[in-house]
């Protein structure tokens, strides 16, 4: 059943005669035989494809990135303007190669003499391929990159990577120049970055104005980088430009390789202020000293406004007085009772204070109680304890003043570091008196006789303890409350211990107290000789009285009766 409707069948029929299942015959196109090896040529004769081509299709595939390779039937060699179809089933990433039944490699490029780039191929597209002779250009590659056939006007050879503005106009075509950004005139209007290898002056060749270029040196840089329009011509540079240069905005770094450097390429120029969409410094050209204001709907230039000044009054520390006309102002230098400016000499005095005192870090702490600065505390001569300051003698003293004058005189408790003497009274001697650490023990020492070396007194203010020098030793004294000597201890050519009148010494009850703790310890009373204990080895005494043997009342011993001698045991307690 035909495919065609009838009417349209009829017609068909009258201009070329199809068979039943509307097919065209070969033999009605022309001569020779025709199978997917031939093709029509316009003579009307079937001819085989010279090299294999045609447009005959395949499917490329990639096993190594970017190098594709397909197999097309009856391809055995490459002819220029040879024309293929081909599905690719892998995306490129870099400049690519097409390998047809194993013919060899051939760059695919576009544009006529461009190498493809990245992302050119995505998978599953189809291109027109045809062979040029050297190249396969690929017919159908969306617009991946910008280019512009230019004219270099300049007076030298404009190579690859170097970037240029446009110009002028030659040959109908866009002229360029090499671009900086030192002037308006050479940065304004930068387009892009030479593409071809070279361009002579006055030559010819291609500009990327978009997209990505390959094969620089961008080892200087980093992936990743901003580039802008440097200083010297036709240079890039990864370092912000500010004023007076020019801000031009080239591209960005894709990679970073001295050989194999890739740069995408977006040109975007800066503006000058009078450039700007709501600035008109057009209208009225602007000259030294105008400021830009807002006159509502655009920013203009004009002359500063406001008054005159006629006069400038000065109030300490500024000096001058009022001017009126022309005049010095000046500023004067700080005192203790001025203020003004500081000088560089007190400026390195307050500079050189303490830093912010931290406990424990510049300050040093006993049992946490902070003491001020980071060293040692050390006490010199010029110190002052009270109201006046110790200017006195050369050695190094602390004097605790008795009223409101800091005086050796009326000091009570001195310390000589000369002598190392720790003095205390009214009478402060250096060498003389006082105390000290000679020979590593305490030393008390007095000057001259009756010189009171310790004295406690009592809340009263009367002494009740004294420890005192003398000409032949010394004594300690034990009063009561009134200052009356009730015990006194003497040392020296007649050493004693006095008891006042009406003393008594006690015994405990319960042990009881030994005088003379052995028997060769020897004891006297009332000014006699101390002895030791009598033993029966005494001599004895002499007998008198009458009696015999017998004793009697009248019986005595060296002139003493018995009972003298017993009275007297009983009169100083011995006897009950």
């Amino acid at each position: 059943m035909s495919i065609f409707p009838r009417p349209l069948k009829r017609v068909l029929d009258k201009i070329i005669p199809f068979s039943q299942e509307d097919k065209i015959p070969t033999f009605n196109l022309g001569t020779g035989t025709a199978d997917n090896t031939t093709y029509l040529r316009g003579d009307g004769t079937w001819a085989t494809v010279s090299g294999g081509g045609g447009m005959m299709s395949g499917t490329a595939t990639a096993a190594v990135t970017d190098i594709y390779t397909t197999t097309i039937s009856g391809v055995s060699s490459y002819t220029t303007n040879d024309s293929y179809i081909i599905k690719f089933n892998t995306a490129n990433v870099n400049g690519a190669t097409l390998n047809i039944n194993g013919i060899g490699a051939v760059n695919l490029v576009k544009n006529n003499d461009v190498t493809i780039t990245g992302g050119d191929i995505r998978v599953g597209q189809e291109f027109l391929v045809v062979y040029d002779g050297t190249n396969f250009q690929m017919i159908g590659i969306a617009p991946n990159q910008m280019f512009a056939y230019v004219t270099n006007d300049d007076s030298v050879t404009i190579n690859k990577g170097q970037v240029v503005y446009a110009f002028s106009a030659a040959g109908d075509r866009m002229s360029v120049k090499l671009a900086y950004n030192t002037s308006d005139a050479t940065s304004a209007k930068t387009v892009g970055i030479v593409f071809s290898s070279s361009i002579a002056p006055n030559g010819t060749g291609f500009i990327i104005t978009q997209g990505v270029i390959q094969n620089l040196n961008t080892a200087a840089y980093s992936a990743g980088d901003t580039l802008y329009l440097g200083a010297t011509a036709g240079t890039v540079t990864n370092v912000k430009p500010y004023a007076p240069n020019h801000l031009v905005y080239v591209g960005i770094v894709e990679r970073a390789n001295a050989g194999n450097g890739q740069i995408y390429v977006r040109v975007q120029n800066g503006y000058e202020l009078d450039e700007i969409h709501d600035v008109d410094l057009v209208t009225t050209p602007p000259v030294n000293g105008d400021v830009l204001t807002y006159n509502g709907s655009l920013w203009v230039n004009q002359a500063p406004s406001g008054g005159t000044v006629t006069s400038v009054a000065t109030s300490a520390p500024i000096t001058g007085g009022t001017i009126t006309g022309s005049g010095t102002i000046g500023i004067t230098q700080a005192t203790t009772s001025t203020d003004g400016y500081i000088s560089s000499t007190d400026w390195n005095t307050f500079n050189g204070k303490q830093d912010l005192l931290v406990s424990g870090t510049n300050i040093k702490t006993i049992n946490s109680i902070s003491l001020l600065g980071s060293g040692n505390i050390t006490i010199s001569s010029g110190i002052t304890i009270g109201t006046t300051a110790i200017t006195s003698g050369t050695s190094t003293r602390i004097l605790f003043e008795n009223g409101s004058n800091v005086v050796s005189q009326s000091a009570k408790l001195t310390f000589d570091s000369s002598t190392n003497i720790f003095q205390a009274g009214t009478r402060v001697v250096a060498g003389t008196n006082g105390m000290t650490d000679t020979g590593g023990a305490l030393h008390v020492y007095a000057g001259n006789a009756n010189d009171f070396v310790t004295r406690i007194f009592n809340t009263s203010g009367i002494g009740i303890f004294d420890f005192r020098t003398t000409g032949n030793g010394s004594w300690m004294d034990f009063k009561n409350s009134s200052g009356t000597v009730g015990v006194a201890i003497k040392g020296g050519t007649s050493d004693a211990i006095t008891l006042a009148a009406g003393r008594d010494i006690y015994f405990d009850t319960v042990t009881g107290t030994k005088i003379g703790a052995a028997t060769s310890q020897k004891l006297a009373f009332w000014n006699k000789t101390p002895i030791v204990q009598p033993t029966t080895a005494i001599g004895s005494a002499t007998r008198a009285g009458a009696g015999g043997t017998n004793l009697t009342t009248n019986t005595t011993f060296d002139g003493y009766t018995l009972a003298q001698v017993v009275l007297a045991l009983r009169n100083i307690g011995l006897l009950a």
